[in-house]
C-alpha cells in the first residue's frame, strides 16, 4: 500500500511538473525582462496565491541570473534568499536546502538590520523544526542561540515573531531559566510603544508556561484559554491559533484533565489539516498520542503514533521526490538562462558591429565631405591662380596697337603711376577713378589705362585692389591702431564699398580670407 501510494505521488508530481515545465521557458523570458524589485513584488504575490512554483522561478532569477543580479541592490538579492529558504522550507520540506538559502543570505554584504533579525529569526525556525522532528537537543540550542542573535538587530514587530518561538523552544527543552533575559530585553522594545495583539498574545503565553515550568498546569491552562479567547480566525493567525491550541493541551495533560486536553488538540488537528501544515501535523499526533497514553487509552494512542509515523515517513519520501523534481527544475532554469545568455550576447554582438559600421560609416561621410570642401576651395584658390597669369600673359588688345607711346615714354608713364600709388592716400577713397589717376599725374587718360593693361595685365579695378589689399594686410598687423575695426569696417578703409567687394578682392590677391589672414597674423 505504502508502495502505491509513493508511485501515485511521483506519477501526479511529474504530471504537474510536466505541464507547468510547458511555460517554466515562456515565463523566465518574461520575467527576466523585469528588473529585481518587480520580480520581488511578482514572486510574493505568486506565493501568497500558492503558485510556488512561479514564485521560485521570480526568487532564482535574482539569486542565479548573474545579469540580473548586477542590477539588484544587496538587500534585494538577500531577501530573495530569504524568500526562496521561505518556500524550500515551508512548501518544499528541504531543510538542508533551507539552511543553504539562510547561509547565501547571511553573506550577502550591507543587509539592514531588520533583514538580519529575519534571516536569524529563519536559521532558529528551522533548526527548531528539526530539533523537534529528530529530538535533537543540539538542533534546539542552536535554535535558542539563533533566535536571542535575532532578538539583539530586531524592531518590536520582527520581535513579536521571534518571542513566541523563543518561549516555546525554552520551555521544551528545558531553558526555561534563561528566558528572563529574553523576556526584559522584549519588553524594552515596548518602551513606549503600543502594544500589538502580538504582545498580548506573547504575554498570555509567557505566563501560560511560566505556570507549566512551575507545575501549574490549570492556571497555565487558563492562560492559555484567554489566548484562544482573544483570537480571531484571520488566516495569517492560523499558527497562533496552532500554538495556543497545542499548549493549552499541554496544560490540560498535565493537570489530568485528558478529555479536554484531546478536545483542544483535536482542534489543532482539523486546522492543520485544513490549512496542510504538515510540520504542525506531525506534532500534534505525537502529542495527541502522549495525551491517550497518558489517559491509559491504549489503541488510540498507538493510533496516533502510527499516524505521526506515517507523516514522518511522508513527508521523507516527499522531500526526496521534490529534491529529484527541484534539481529537474532548476537544471531547466540554468539551461533556459544559459539559451537567454547566449541570445543576449548574440544581440550585444549584432548591436556593436551595427555600432561600428554606423561609426566607420559616418567617419566616411565625414571625410569625404572634408575632401569635398578642401577640393572645391583648391579648385577655386587654381582657377584666381590661372585668370591673374591669364591676365598678366594676355597680349594688349587691338585698341593700343595705334597708341604712339614708345617704351621710353612707357616707362616714364609707368614711374608716375606707381608713384602715386605709392605715395597718395587718395587711392583709398571709394570714389577714386581711373580718371581721377590720369588728372593726378598729369596724363591722358587712355594712356594710363593702356599702361595698366600692358604692363600690368590687369583693369584699372584689379590694379588699384592690389594696393587697397596691402595696404589692409598692413592694418591688419598693427593690431594696436586698427583692431578695433571689423572685417567690414577695414575694408571700407581702404576704398572697398562692401564688404562682400573687400573679401573677393583680398582672397584673390592673397589667396585668404581677411579672417583667415588676421589669424595666421595673430599667431605670429
Amino acid at each position: 500500500m505504502k508502495t502505491r501510494l509513493i508511485i501515485i505521488c511521483i506519477c501526479l508530481i511529474g504530471a504537474i511538473y510536466g505541464m507547468q515545465s510547458v511555460t517554466h521557458h515562456q515565463a523566465y523570458t518574461q520575467w527576466s525582462a523585469m528588473n529585481p524589485k518587480q520580480l520581488i513584488a511578482n514572486g510574493e504575490r505568486f506565493l501568497d496565491s500558492g503558485q510556488v512554483d512561479s514564485a521560485m522561478i521570480c526568487f532564482s532569477l535574482i539569486t542565479q541570473d548573474a545579469t540580473i543580479r548586477e542590477r539588484a541592490s544587496y538587500e534585494q538579492v538577500a531577501r530573495a534568499h530569504l524568500l526562496r529558504w521561505q518556500i524550500l522550507f515551508y512548501h518544499f520540506y528541504d531543510y538542508g536546502k533551507a539552511i543553504e538559502s539562510l547561509h547565501q543570505a547571511e553573506h550577502v554584504d550591507d543587509v539592514p538590520s531588520e533583514l538580519t533579525a529575519r534571516i536569524e529569526m529563519s536559521y532558529g525556525i528551522t533548526y527548531h523544526t528539526m530539533g523537534v522532528q529528530c529530538n535533537d537537543s543540539t538542533f534546539l540550542s542552536r535554535a535558542f542561540d539563533k533566535y536571542i542573535s535575532a532578538l539583539g538587530h530586531a524592531d518590536a514587530d520582527i520581535a513579536d515573531l521571534i518571542i513566541s518561538n523563543s518561549l516555546e523552544l525554552a520551555f521544551v527543552n528545558g531553558l526555561w531559566t534563561q528566558v528572563d533575559s529574553i523576556w526584559d530585553g522584549y519588553q524594552r522594545l515596548y518602551h513606549q510603544k503600543e502594544p500589538s495583539w502580538r504582545y498580548s498574545y506573547n504575554v498570555l503565553m509567557h505566563n501560560g508556561m511560566d505556570a507549566m515550568a512551575r507545575g501549574d498546569g490549570a492556571l497555565a491552562a487558563n492562560y492559555f484559554q484567554q489566548q484562544i479567547a482573544a483570537m480571531d480566525y484571520a488566516p495569517d493567525r492560523l499558527r497562533y491559533r496552532l500554538m495556543a491550541h497545542i499548549n493549552c493541551a499541554k496544560a490540560l495533560d498535565m493537570c489530568g484533565r485528558f478529555a479536554e486536553a484531546i478536545d483542544n488538540i483535536s482542534i489543532s488537528e482539523a486546522l492543520a489539516d485544513s490549512a496542510k501544515v504538515k510540520d504542525s501535523q506531525l506534532e500534534i499526533y505525537a502529542l495527541k498520542s502522549q495525551i491517550y497514553d497518558h489517559w491509559g487509552k491504549a489503541t488510540e494512542a498507538n493510533q496516533y503514533n502510527i499516524k505521526h509515523l506515517q507523516l514522518k515517513s511522508d513527508i521523507l519520501s516527499y522531500k526526496q521526490l521534490r529534491n529529484i523534481t527541484e534539481q529537474d527544475f532548476l537544471n531547466q532554469l540554468q539551461e533556459i538562462s544559459d539559451d537567454l545568455q547566449q541570445e543576449r550576447e548574440k544581440r550585444h554582438r549584432m548591436i556593436t558591429i551595427a555600432c561600428i559600421s554606423a561609426v566607420f560609416t559616418l567617419a566616411i561621410l565625414i571625410l569625404l565631405l572634408l575632401l569635398y570642401k578642401k577640393n572645391r576651395s583648391l579648385r577655386e584658390k587654381n582657377l584666381r591662380l590661372y585668370r591673374n597669369i591669364e591676365e598678366m600673359t594676355a597680349k594688349p588688345t587691338e585698341k593700343y596697337k595705334q597708341s604712339n607711346l614708345d617704351d621710353e615714354d612707357k616707362e616714364l608713364l609707368r614711374a608716375k603711376i606707381e608713384d602715386m600709388m605709392a605715395l597718395s592716400t587718395e587711392i583709398f577713397s571709394s570714389d577714386f577713378s581711373a580718371q581721377q589717376l590720369a588728372e593726378a599725374i598729369g596724363e591722358h587718360y587712355k594712356k594710363v589705362s593702356q599702361i595698366i593693361n600692358e604692363c600690368y595685365g590687369c583693369n584699372f579695378n584689379a590694379f588699384i585692389n592690389k594696393y587697397r589689399v596691402q595696404e589692409a594686410c598692413r592694418c591688419m598687423a598693427d593690431r594696436q591702431n586698427y583692431g578695433n575695426l571689423t572685417i567690414e569696417g577695414l575694408g571700407q578703409s581702404v576704398g572697398f564699398k562692401s564688404r562682400s567687394t573687400f573679401i573677393n578682392a583680398f582672397k584673390a590677391n592673397t589667396g585668404l580670407t581677411p579672417s583667415e589672414y588676421i589669424k595666421l597674423a595673430s599667431d605670429q
